[in-house]
Order: structure tokens, then sequence, then C-alpha cells
């Protein structure tokens, strides 16, 4: 082969590869849900990332329940509106804090990204729970930093924002906090 044809074919070979990556990295979410109107801070695609991360880190009703002894069952994240709420919990945060978190919810739903960091060329979002379940756990064991301690943040937001609502009490065991009436603390 002579050098000239060489080079054509490695030039065409990387421009393929190139239109490839850029098409991984504008393969859009799967929209198993709905968007609501007037998110404050999240883009569509970042809030179906987020509502389905919180969907797999927090109690599913059909798969947790045998661990409830109680009759009550956990709500879905969606029920309870993990995603909506820390939307408007982000509204409150410093932009950079925010934009961390952004940019955090794009990297685990990028097929890009995800091709380079994991081997995958399928989004989150367009991934089955048990695909999911592989990534976050790939996520959470991961010897990069910025994946574990990103999949630590994110639980974290979710699960204090899934278990301070009052519907997931009932299946915790928990009465609620104590109603002190009209205490004023002082004396």
């Amino acid at each position: 082969m002579k050098r000239r044809t060489l080079l054509k074919v490695g030039l065409g070979g990387g421009v393929l590869l190139a239109l490839g990556g850029v098409g991984l990295s504008l393969r859009g979410p799967t929209r198993s849900r709905d968007v609501p109107a007037g998110l404050k801070t999240l883009s569509d695609r970042q809030y179906l990332t987020l509502a389905a991360f919180s969907a797999r880190v927090t109690p599913n009703a059909a798969v947790d329940q045998a661990l409830v002894d109680n009759k009550a069952k956990f709500p879905s994240s969606d029920d309870v509106g993990v995603a909506q709420k820390l939307d408007t919990l982000f509204s409150t945060m410093h932009p950079g804090d925010v934009g961390d978190l952004k940019q955090l919810l794009d990297l685990l739903d990028n097929a890009l990204g995800g091709l380079l960091l994991e081997g995958r060329t399928q989004t989150f979002t367009g991934s089955s729970a048990a695909e999911q379940d592989k990534i976050l756990a790939s996520w959470r064991t991961s010897g990069v930093t910025l994946k574990r301690t990103g999949y630590k943040a994110l639980v974290g937001l979710c699960a204090a924002t899934y278990f301070t609502d009052p519907r997931t009490y009932p299946a915790c065991g928990y009465p609620g906090p104590p109603n002190y009436g009209n205490a004023t603390g002082g004396a």
C-alpha cells in the first residue's frame, strides 16, 4: 500500500470515528416519564436523568416491599416528586454547585461518555432497569473519583428528598415529627 493511500484511509477512518462520537454524544434521552412544566434549573434531559436515577436508588414498592414488616407500601420516587423537588432545591443553591450537578447528570446520560468511561453505547435513560443498576454499581465502586463522589452526592440528595416526604413515613414505621402544638420554645 502506498503512503498516500494509507494516509487517505487513516484520515477517512478518523473522520468516521469522529462522526460516530458526535452521533453518540447527541443521542437524546428516552422519555419514559413526563417532564413537568416550569422547571427552574434543570433541562428536560437533566430532569429525565435525575428522575431515572432516583427511581433506581429509592425504594421500589415491587422489590423492596419484602423488607417492610407492616402493610404500608413505599411510594415511587415519581409519586413523591423527587426530581421536581430537587430542581426546586437547586434553584436556591450556589450556581457553581448547581452547574457541577448538571454536568454530572449530563455525563451520566451521555452515550459518548458512557462509551469512553464504561464501554456502553446506550444513554442511561435509554437503558433497561437492570442495565441502569449495573451502570450505577460501576459508578458506586469506580476508581474514578468523579464518578464515585458524584454517585454518593446524588444518592444523598435523592434519599433525603424521598424520605422527608410524609408519604414515606408509614412504610418506614415512622409516625412523623412530633406535634408540639403552639409551643414557643421560650420561657
